[in-house]
C-alpha cells in the first residue's frame, strides 16, 4: 500500500533523477550550441578572406613567392570588414608562422588539428574565455599566462582554386568579449528553458504522485471497510451458527420431552397405583437426565470449551440411555465394537443426541422379541459411520420422499420433526443423516461423520 511517507520518498528519488537527465541533457545541448555558434566565425571568415585574397593573386604570380607577398597579403587580409579583429597572422602549408623573423618563424607552427583540418580545406575556430599566450602561440617562448582577454581565434585555410590545395592558413585573433556576452545570454535562456520545462515537469510528476497516492489512500479505506465488514459478517455467522445450533437443540429437547410428558399426562388421567407411580418417576427422572443432558450441551456450545470424547465413552452414554427403553418394548439391543478414535467435545455430545434420537425411533419402529443393530466404523482414516438398523415395516413412500422437511410423523401422534432436528444436528458438527435403505423387512440410517482430530 502507498503510504504517504513512502510517496514522498518515491517523489524525492524521481525529481533528483529527473533534474539530473534534464541537467545533462541541458549540458550536453550547450556544448553543440556554443560548437556551432563559435564555429560560425569561421564560416563566416573563409568566404571574406578567399575574396580579399583575389586581390593579392596578381602579386603573388609576379613574385612567385609567399614570403615575398606576406606583409602585403596581410595587409590585404586584414581590410575585412570587421569591428572585433584585433590580429592576423599567416601560415604556410607546412603550419608555421611566415615572418621576417627566421628565428620566430621556425618555433611557432599551428595546432596539428588546425593544420590538419586546414589542409582539407575546413577552417577551425576556438574560443578562448581566458586566453594564454602558449595557446596562442605554440612552440614559442611565449609565457603561460593569462593575456587578461577573451579571444576568438579563427584559422582559415587559403585555396588555390587552380590546384585545388591549400596554400596557406590566415589566422583571425577576434576579440571575444562580444562572443562572451553573446554565449552568457545563450546560457542563461538555455537555464531559463531547461528550468521551466524541468518545474512543469516536477509539477506534472507531484501531481501524478499525489492522484497516486489518493487513489492508493481510497483503495486502502475501501479495504479497510470490505475487511470490517467482513469481521463484522463472520461475527454474525458465528452468532447465527450458535442461534442455530442453540435453537436446534432446543427443537430437539422439546421433542424429546414431548412422548414422556405424553406418558404422564395419560398416568394422571386414570387411577394412580403404585406400578404407575414407578412409571413416572422413570419418566420423570428420564426427562430430568435429558433435560440436563441438553443444559450441559448448551453451556459447552457458549463457553467453547475444548475437549475430547473417546468413541467408547459415546458408545457406553448411548447404551446407558437406550437400554431402559429397550427393556420396556421387549427389543434387544445390539451395539458393535467402535474403533479407536477420538472426537471434539462438541461433535461427541451433538452425535451421542443424535444417535439417541435415531435409536429411539428404532426401538419404537421394531416389533417386540426383534432386535436394533447400532454398527460404529470407519470409512477411511477421518469418516466415522454409524448404522442404526431396525426390523420394522418400514417407511412407507408418501413419507420417503420428504423424510428431512417436517411433516406428519409415521407414528401416531407424532409431529415428523425428530429426523429433520437430527439431520440439522448432524449439520451442525459437518456431518450428515442419511436413510441407507428402508423396506417391509427393516429401515437403516447412517450418521456420517469427517472427525476434527482422527487420532488413534
Amino acid at each position: 500500500m502507498l503510504t504517504k511517507r513512502i510517496a514522498l520518498k518515491l517523489f524525492a528519488i524521481t525529481a533528483i533523477v529527473l533534474t539530473c537527465l534534464v541537467a545533462w541533457l541541458t549540458w550536453s545541448v550547450r556544448g553543440q550550441l556554443r560548437t556551432v555558434f563559435i564555429d560560425q566565425h569561421g564560416k563566416i571568415l573563409q568566404p571574406l578572406s578567399a575574396n580579399q585574397l583575389a586581390e593579392t593573386r596578381e602579386t603573388l604570380l609576379l613574385t612567385g613567392s609567399l614570403f615575398e607577398a606576406s606583409e602585403l597579403i596581410s595587409l590585404v587580409l586584414s581590410d575585412v570588414q570587421m569591428d572585433n579583429l584585433i590580429d592576423v597572422s599567416l601560415f604556410d602549408e607546412d603550419g608555421f608562422l611566415i615572418s621576417d623573423d627566421i628565428g620566430e618563424s621556425l618555433t611557432i607552427t599551428l595546432a596539428p588539428a588546425d593544420l590538419a583540418r586546414a589542409l582539407q580545406g575546413e577552417p577551425s575556430t576556438r574560443y578562448h574565455a581566458e586566453a594564454y599566450g602558449a595557446d596562442l602561440f605554440p612552440n614559442s617562448e611565449a609565457e603561460s599566462k593569462p593575456l587578461g582577454i577573451a579571444l576568438v581565434e579563427v584559422i582559415v585555410p587559403l585555396r588555390d582554386d587552380a590546384e585545388e590545395r591549400t596554400v596557406a592558413m590566415a589566422r583571425y585573433l577576434l576579440d571575444g568579449a562580444e562572443t562572451a556576452n553573446d554565449l552568457h545570454e545563450m546560457d542563461r535562456q538555455l537555464v531559463t528553458i531547461s528550468g521551466a520545462l524541468l518545474a512543469m515537469a516536477l509539477v506534472c510528476l507531484a501531481t501524478l504522485f499525489a492522484w497516486a497516492y489518493r487513489q492508493s489512500e481510497r483503495s486502502r479505506r475501501l479495504i479497510e471497510e470490505s475487511h470490517q465488514r467482513l469481521v463484522e459478517l463472520n461475527h454474525q455467522l458465528a452468532f447465527a451458527d450458535k442461534s442455530s445450533a442453540v435453537g436446534s437443540l432446543s427443537a430437539h429437547l422439546i421433542h424429546g420431552l414431548k412422548n414422556p410428558l405424553a406418558a404422564l399426562k395419560g398416568l394422571f388421567e386414570e387411577t394412580l397405583t403404585e406400578t404407575h407411580a414407578k412409571h413416572g418417576k422413570e419418566r420423570v427422572r428420564e426427562m430430568q437426565r435429558m433435560i440436563d443432558h441438553l443444559v450441559d450441551v448448551m453451556r459447552d456450545e457458549e463457553s467453547e470449551l475444548v475437549y475430547e470424547y473417546d468413541l467408547n465413552e459415546v458408545r457406553g452414554l448411548l447404551e446407558e440411555k437406550t437400554l431402559s427403553k429397550a427393556k420396556r418394548r421387549d427389543v434387544s439391543l445390539h451395539l458393535s465394537d467402535v474403533p479407536s478414535r477420538t472426537l471434539s467435545g462438541r461433535q461427541g455430545n451433538v452425535l451421542l443426541l443424535i444417535l439417541v434420537n435415531l435409536t429411539e425411533n428404532a426401538l419404537e419402529a421394531a416389533p417386540p422379541g426383534s432386535a436394533v443393530d447400532v454398527t460404529f466404523r470407519m470409512r477411511n482414516e477421518a469418516l466415522l459411520v454409524v448404522e442404526i438398523a431396525d426390523h420394522g415395516e418400514g417407511i412407507s413412500p408418501e413419507l420417503r420422499e420428504r423424510l428431512f422437511v417436517p411433516k406428519k410423523s409415521g407414528k401416531e401422534q407424532g409431529t415428523g420433526i425428530g429426523l429433520v432436528i437430527s439431520a440439522q444436528l448432524a449439520r451442525q458438527i459437518g456431518g450428515e443423516l442419511q436413510l441407507l435403505e428402508t423396506d417391509e423387512s427393516g429401515t437403516t440410517f447412517a450418521v456420517n461423520l469427517p472427525l476434527d482430530d482422527a487420532q488413534v
